[in-house]
């Protein structure tokens, strides 16, 4: 059974994202990667409303990547962090996302050469999630742009703390 967290409003929304995007960078020391993976958590969890088994990625248990619609068995971990080693491994080393990865690896090089604007390698980052998304889950073909979607809300939310 899930366990319920109640995160209703905006605040509690903020809280969960700047949780999510700590354990993040302390596993990956990426920020773009990480804000793309706080967002991916936002959706799979409801803004960490149902966390099953310390998942916060709706990450299934080897072998059971079931790509048909719903929500087939979630694979549980002892605490979130270990949620999040996961879906870094999946991101940055399984070869399931290789190609992605190696188009990513590329751009960014091109964009180091060029001295672009930090704005730039957010949208490289945020062309890579797109491509990772497709494989991650098929079945949505919304999940890329959903999960951007939320990326920007939550880079909002960031910006309203500051000020």
């Amino acid at each position: 059974m899930a366990q319920e967290i109640r995160t209703q409003t905006r605040q509690d929304r903020a809280e969960f994202a700047r949780y999510v995007y700590g354990l993040l960078m302390e596993r990956c020391k990426m920020p773009q990667l990480a804000r793309l993976g706080a967002a991916a958590s936002a959706l799979e969890t409801g803004w960490g409303r149902y966390v099953a088994g310390n998942n916060l990625f709706g990450i299934k248990p080897a072998g059971a990547q079931s790509h048909a619609p719903g929500r087939p068995e979630i694979r549980a971990y002892a605490d979130p962090a270990q949620s999040v080693n996961s879906w870094v491994y999946l991101a940055t080393e399984s070869s399931l996302y290789e190609a992605p990865r190696e188009r990513l690896i590329k751009h960014l090089a091109a964009l180091q050469e060029r001295g672009d604007d930090p704005a730039v390698y957010r949208a490289a980052w945020e062309c890579w999630f797109l491509d990772f998304a497709k494989i991650y889950c098929p079945a949505n073909p919304k999940y890329g742009e959903t999960v951007l979607s939320i990326a920007r809300e939550q880079d909002a939310m960031r910006e309203e703390g500051r000020g």
